[in-house]
């Protein structure tokens, strides 16, 4: 009999969502384990809770090394696809729903050979073309550039909130290796003390 598939959706029951993250946690830190063992990766797993309690997983202790690594592609890659939809070409539309098109103007004109048999009417309606095809061209420009500054604000406010994100992680990463060193070396202490009291 082939079962369904099962529906995920959050856990209500406190005790048996905490019992479930704790399995699922200690499942996935060990499938990250062996990604990167069998695979020779790169590997970062990080993993609040709902309380907010840290976990986390990295690849012979390197996570600094890793999240500094993830930064510095993350950053390469949005440059790269900034540079990229500024280069494409695009369509714009105006309010009438007509899109951007400069008008083509006669084959002869541009060349030069026809300027000299156009009479005066014909040269007036080229005047009104050039005039509006240099009108359009600099609307055209003109969105384009503030499409430019748009995306890039975004991305560089969108890298200011990754920044501020990843600086908090590693500050609870160190943080957290600082109370450890601390605590081994008041226990240090501790035992010499009890050294110096039995001599």
């Amino acid at each position: 009999m082939v079962r369904g598939r099962v529906e995920v959706r959050r856990i209500e029951n406190k005790a048996s969502r905490q019992v479930s993250f704790s399995k699922r946690r200690s499942s996935l830190l060990k499938k990250a384990n062996e990604l990167s063992v069998l695979c020779d990766a790169d590997v970062a797993l990080i993993i609040f809770s709902a309380n907010g309690r840290l976990y986390e997983f990295s690849t012979s202790n390197c996570m600094e090394k890793i999240i500094v690594r993830y930064r510095q592609f993350s950053d390469a890659e949005r440059v790269n696809k900034v540079q990229q939809n500024v280069m494409r070409p695009k369509k714009l539309s105006a309010d009438s729903g007509t899109v951007f098109e400069a008008p083509k103007l006669p084959q002869r004109l541009m060349d030069g050979s026809g300027s000299p048999k156009l009479n005066l009417d014909e040269l007036n309606q080229i005047e009104k073309e050039l005039e509006t095809a240099l009108a359009m061209t600099v609307t055209h420009k003109t969105l384009l550039m503030m499409e430019m500054i748009n995306g890039l604000q975004e991305q560089g406010n969108a890298l200011l909130r990754e920044t501020d994100y990843m600086q908090s992680i590693l500050n609870q990463h160190q943080s957290k290796n600082g109370g450890i060193n601390d605590a081994a070396s008041r226990e240090g202490t501790h035992n010499d003390g009890n050294f110096e009291v039995s001599r």
